[in-house]
């Protein structure tokens, strides 16, 4: 029996119960649901879905009284790689439905070495791509990273909230690479 090819998609920084991000006009009061429909929309249970860090501003009670706001709601492997802000024991991320949980790892994917992480990564030789989230669109808000054209940094905001098929992802990345400069 032939299983399908696993599809991974990538969310970051959903933020969930940080009522900041409305108050302050960065994001729109249905934000949440937004990013849950667009979730629910494209990732399948046989799919991963890695999350870039920053998932919630919640501790267990708050998620446990608002179901609904969990990715455990998403039938998909869930992959968390840790941001700032979520400092959270490893064992609320496991008991919250979380597969795996940790600060970074490495995918070969399409030929790279994809290295993801929350904040974009230095280059050190150790990845041909480097896949992040936290900037929100807004480098020039954090002048003390470094960047580099290996990185791909995401952003929901700019992405109407939906995941990004990993797949696509890279494909347009390697077409941007061949374009001459």
């Amino acid at each position: 029996m032939k299983l399908p090819n696993t599809k991974f998609w990538i969310c970051t920084d959903s933020h969930f119960g940080h009522p900041m991000l409305v108050e302050k006009g960065y994001r729109p009061a249905d934000y949440e649901s937004r990013i849950l429909a667009q979730l629910r929309t494209f990732v399948s249970p046989l799919d991963v879905l890695v999350h870039l860090g920053d998932v919630d501003f919640m501790n267990n009670e708050e998620r446990d009284q608002q179901p609904a706001l969990s990715l455990a709601t998403i039938g998909a492997q869930r992959w968390l790689i840790r941001g700032n802000h979520d400092g959270k024991g490893l064992q609320s991320y496991l008991r919250a439905g979380w597969s795996m949980v940790c600060d970074g790892f490495y995918l070969y994917r399409s030929g790279l070495r994809i290295r993801f992480s929350h904040k974009p990564k230095k280059d050190r030789g150790d990845y041909d791509v480097n896949i992040h989230g936290h900037l929100h669109g807004m480098k020039e808000r954090y002048p003390e990273l470094e960047y580099n054209d290996k990185q791909i940094s995401l952003a929901l905001e700019e992405n109407d909230y939906k995941p990004w098929d990993l797949d696509v992802l890279i494909q347009e990345w390697k077409r941007k690479q061949e374009k001459p400069q």
